[in-house]
């Protein structure tokens, strides 16, 4: 007799544990899903910051060479 209540409580052990572990799946996969919206948009702020920095380096680049080619460009004066 102990032996079959032994039994019958592994097994519903077994059901129960099985039970919560596939109520948790859910849960496991829509915390995967919210952490890859989240990096996804992690990846297009990082994008956008890029792109945002690449053009103030491009529009610094572009005066710098203006200045540069105005110096180059201006008449030698005599120094007295």
């Amino acid at each position: 007799m102990r032996m079959a209540l032994t039994f019958v409580a592994g097994v519903a052990t077994g059901w129960l544990l099985r039970s919560g572990v596939g109520s948790l799946r859910g849960l496991a996969v829509q915390v995967v899903a919210g952490g890859l919206s989240v990096a996804e948009g992690g990846r297009r702020l990082v994008a956008q910051e890029r792109e945002y920095f690449e053009d103030l380096v491009a529009e610094g680049r572009a005066r710098f060479e203006a200045g540069r080619k105005r110096v180059s460009q201006a008449k030698p004066r005599a120094v007295a």
